[in-house]
């Protein structure tokens, strides 16, 4: 009788009313579901805070944290002392102080620790010109830097008073430095700034732009190391020769 007054509209929203009603108890159900176990939960904290708050177990509480207050102190105690000890032996003063001369030392023979910028231009021309002392070594703080100095001064001496030095053991020697400046120039001229800057710049807010200054360099490391190097084979071929054809030199 009622579905034939309400109609065909009526009854799908009396359908559609009805599951919003059957969806809204659910929601319902759901919520007073979450309801009873935060309430049971509430009461395991409550019960638990009420027993740590007993005098037996607030004692038993503060004993244990004495306790681990008592040993870390302990141990860090034993631990300055240790310390304090190992400072104030005689050993360490000894230590300290040749470490302290070694440092001192090396800051007087090594000055290139303290540049804060170096120009690629610059460290290749001191190969070129005098990289038979190791003074681009020292101007780009590399390793080693003494190397080819300590062979040029052992030569040196070797070629004093000598008639025909430039045919001599200590002349080619010596050439070995000479010519391996020319060939760093030559490597450290055509290097690309980036690359430059990343080995010996890394600490530097500045950047190298070369120009016709390092082309210059390189322009001439190669020539005067081409001839140096040409005119050391020459002899070093000449003097063999003569040596093994036995001609008076």
């Amino acid at each position: 009788m009622w579905q034939r007054q309400l109609g065909a509209e009526g009854q799908l929203e009396v359908i559609a009313r009805g599951d919003e009603i059957a969806r809204l108890l659910e929601r319902q159900r759901q919520l007073e579901a979450r309801f009873a176990v935060a309430r049971v939960a509430r009461e395991h904290c409550a019960q638990r805070r009420d027993r740590l708050v007993e005098p037996t177990g607030r004692a038993q509480l503060l004993r244990r944290l004495q306790r681990r207050a008592g040993l870390h102190l302990r141990g860090r105690v034993r631990a300055g002392e240790e310390e304090y000890a190992a400072d104030h032996s005689p050993q360490r003063h000894r230590r300290s102080s040749a470490f302290d001369r070694v440092r001192i030392i090396g800051a007087l023979l090594w000055p290139s620790s303290n540049v804060s910028f170096r120009h690629k231009a610059l460290a290749a021309l001191l190969a070129a010109v005098a990289g038979a002392f190791g003074a681009h070594r020292i101007y780009l703080g590399q390793r080693l830097w003494w190397l080819p100095l300590a062979v040029s001064l052992v030569m040196l001496p070797l070629l004093a008073g000598v008639r025909n030095w430039y045919q001599s053991p200590a002349f080619f020697v010596l050439m070995i430095p000479v010519i391996a400046g020319f060939i760093e120039a030559l490597v450290i001229a055509l290097m690309p700034d980036e690359r430059f800057d990343a080995r010996f710049n890394a600490d530097s807010d500045r950047r190298n732009r070369s120009g016709w200054d390092a082309v210059l360099v390189a322009i001439a490391s190669l020539m005067v190391g081409a001839t140096v190097l040409m005119t050391t084979i020459a002899l070093l071929f000449q003097t063999y020769f003569e040596h093994a054809l036995g001609l008076p030199r």
